[in-house]
Formats: structure tokens, C-alpha cells, sequence
């Protein structure tokens, strides 16, 4: 499906104007400059009595002017006047159903069951996407075919209200980052799930599923999972905004803590040695290939391409 222009979706409610109310991403062609079409991307949002976001975060999605979207709502039995806001929007959708769906990320499952894009990724029903969400991420996935995931380095949020939008740069997400990033009560530190886009290939790969038995950290399990193939690919353009309400199950930080330890048992701890004697022991290493830098983190086929206007890059470490 090609996104619907601004003035093909109902009107903006009264008093909402700015992104997406009253503007829109750029509306692109059907084909990108070198003639490829563009990767059809597959975008499913969970929904239970979010109607005070849900607008927001659909007009987010279909205002992107992307010309091969696949949108998918899976509600779980609103009653607070939700379906009648997907209802409004229901002839962009290419699937929505509402009734009991067992939580999130069983919803977000059954989502991706019946979705076919090669490109996916969720957005929760009180987040939002940039006006240039897709266009960065077709781009990018179409231009360098090794990329099997992707999210950003630079992270957004919002209040209740999206008045105003905060911005924070976050350190790579390497898989030693992942592993040795336990201490959540300390660091905080997540890949942002509002977004991180992946290819279906690995999607496949990693199991083609979500564990519905989570309530908060199923975003965090995955990854723990994508980790067994490949590192996420970081791009310096924000992707998502994460809103911030007291209704959100993300409020509760100290349970998604609890459960995301719980996963990290899963997942053995790296082994950690002293620097000098790493150093040692990669010398041999470091012989036969001396433009790896094997001591730390670097940054693979960096690459500033001239058509996405931006550095894309991959950051590893040892593991």
C-alpha cells in the first residue's frame, strides 16, 4: 500500500496541529533514483485502551509518504473509544481485529503472522515515528544488503502531551555491550525498540517469534536472540519517539528490570580478562591481520552515502 496523503486522511482533531496532525513526510515515488522499488516494510501496533495516543501513533505511520507500506492493528478488546479511531482509519489498514489477544507480545505475534513485508518492526500505540522514519530505513536496507538490523544511536522521547521532544545519544550496542549490560537499575541502557527495524530473513532465523509468556522485557529477549546471528546496525538519525505517561506498563520500571534479569539468566556472562593479558594473547592475531583492532570497539564499513545524506555504520566488539 502507498501512504495516504495528508488530505486523504480525516481532518486533524481541533486544537492538534504540527507532526502528524497537520504536516507530513515527504511524499516519495514509487521507485527509488536508481530504479529499485522500495522494500516493503511491515509495521504491526498493539493497542489496549490507548485511545488518548493510538491517533497520534497511526497518523505517525501513514503519513510517512512511503510507497510500499504494510500497517498492521491488533487491538485487545478496547473500550475507550480506540476502535473507533482505527475505525477512522481502517481503509489504510491492510489488517485489524480487536478482542482479547493473551498481552503484548502475543498480540505483536499474531501481528506478524499474517504480515509478508520484508522489512519489520512494532510500534507501540503511544509511540510515534519521525516524519522520515521510512524513507531513513528503506533507504538504508535497500543501499547495504548486509544489513540484517537496525536502530538508532540517537534516541527520543516525549511527555503526555508531545510538547516538546528530548533528545540523548546512547554508547553502541555491540554484543559484549549486550551481554555485560545486566545491571539495569544502574545503566538503564536498551536497544530502543520504538526504533529498531530488522530483516525478516532474520526474524526467521532467530525463531519467527516472541515469547507471549513476557509482559514487559519481550523486546529484550528478542534481541538476546538476534545477538546469536548479527550486531545491530546504528544510524545517527533518530528513528522513534518514545512517549513517557503514567498509564504506560514501561512506568513500571522495577518489573521490567525483574523480568529482564530473568532473561539475562538465559544468556551466559562473557568471560572477562585484564586488558594487558587480552593484548597477549591477540598478538598472534593482530599479526596476521593488522587492520582489525582487535583491542576494542571499531566501527565496520563506515560509510557516509551521499543519497541517504548520512554516516551508516556498524559498531563491534570482540566477543
Amino acid at each position: 500500500m502507498r501512504c495516504p496523503s495528508l488530505f486523504e486522511l480525516p481532518a486533524a482533531p481541533a486544537g492538534c496541529t504540527g507532526w502528524p496532525w497537520t504536516a507530513e513526510g515527504a511524499r516519495l515515488p514509487d521507485r527509488m533514483e536508481d530504479g529499485t522499488p522500495w522494500p516493503p516494510i511491515s509495521i504491526v501496533t498493539p493497542s489496549y485502551n490507548q485511545g488518548g495516543y493510538l491517533e497520534a501513533t497511526i497518523r505517525s505511520i501513514l503519513l510517512q509518504g512511503y510507497p510500499n507500506l504494510e500497517y498492521i492493528i491488533m487491538d485487545g478488546g478496547s473500550r475507550d473509544g480506540s476502535l473507533a479511531i482505527i475505525r477512522k482509519y481502517e481503509p489504510w489498514l491492510t489488517h485489524w481485529e480487536s478482542g482479547p489477544d493473551g498481552g503484548q507480545y502475543t498480540a505483536v505475534q499474531k501481528g506478524f503472522d499474517c504480515s509478508h513485508g520484508e522489512i519489520m518492526a512494532w510500534l507501540n500505540s503511544d509511540d510515534m515515528y519521525f516524519p522520515w522514519t521510512m524513507k531513513t530505513t528503506g533507504n538504508i536496507f535497500a543501499h547495504f544488503s548486509p544489513i540484517e538490523w537496525l536502530t538508532t544511536s540517537n534516541m527520543a522521547a516525549t511527555s503526555s502531551d508531545a510538547n516538546a521532544i528530548l533528545f540523548w545519544n546512547e554508547k553502541n550496542y555491540s554484543r559484549r555491550w549486550f551481554q555485560e549490560n545486566r545491571n539495569l537499575h544502574k545503566t538503564n541502557g536498551v536497544i530502543p525498540q520504538e526504533s529498531t527495524f530488522w530483516r525478516r530473513s532474520l526474524w526467521e532465523k532467530a525463531g519467527g517469534r516472541l515469547d507471549g509468556r513476557l509482559h514487559f522485557a519481550g523486546d529484550l529477549e528478542l534481541w538476546m536472540r538476534f545477538f546469536e546471528y548479527t550486531t545491530p546496525v546504528t544510524t545517527n538519525t533518530p528513528l522513534g519517539i518514545f512517549r513517557y505517561h503514567e498509564e504506560q506498563k514501561a512506568s513500571v520500571m522495577d518489573n521490567y528490570i525483574q523480568e529482564a534479569e530473568d532473561i539475562f539468566k538465559r544468556m551466559p556472562r562473557p568471560i572477562w580478562l585484564p586488558r594487558l593479558l587480552l593484548r597477549i594473547l591477540l598478538y598472534p592475531l593482530k599479526r596476521l591481520n593488522p587492520d582489525v583492532n582487535w583491542f576494542g570497539t571499531r566501527c565496520d564499513k563506515t560509510k557516509f552515502d551521499p543519497k541517504l545524506n548520512q554516516w551508516v555504520y556498524v559498531i563491534s566488539f570482540l566477543s
